[in-house]
């Protein structure tokens, strides 16, 4: 980026906010790859027998932007349905600024992670939220080179 004059109050505040919605857009895409991860590793991770197929199907994520949903991925039927109102539910709720939601949307889900032991997302949270930091800083050290 080159240097340019900015005549008046109005250009200075069309420029600032042309980069607030370049990094907000960017917060997106960083949210949406660690939502990705958060479900494949879900997915996979699991040690559950899912006799229905709803709760791997309720498995999934959404991301927000002030309460708006803009991206997500769910499966389909019951499990999809679940997880797509409770991810929406929660984005309405957590309105300000980019939103990552990790959902297993099936209200068993609970029951099968703390009453029988066994992995359904809590595994992945950490490692997302990692992932998530991890992308943040590879973005913060783009931008200071």
């Amino acid at each position: 980026m080159g240097l340019f004059a900015l005549e008046n109050e109005q250009e200075i505040e069309t420029v600032i906010e042309g980069f607030k919605g370049n990094a907000e857009e960017q917060f997106v895409q960083i949210a949406i790859e660690a939502g990705i991860f958060f479900q494949s590793h879900a997915k996979t991770s699991k040690t559950y027998h899912d006799k229905s197929g709803n709760l791997k199907a309720s498995t999934g994520f959404k991301v927000g932007k002030n309460g708006v949903p803009v991206f997500g991925n769910v499966g389909a039927g019951e499990g999809g349905t679940a997880a797509t109102a409770l991810a929406d539910e929660l984005l309405a709720a957590n309105n300000d600024g980019v939103v990552l939601i990790g959902v297993a949307g099936m209200w068993y889900g609970v029951k099968v992670e703390q009453v029988h032991g066994k992995k359904v997302i809590s595994q992945s949270v950490p490692l997302a939220e990692k992932k998530l930091i991890k992308l943040l800083k590879q973005l913060q050290n783009e931008n200071t080179d």
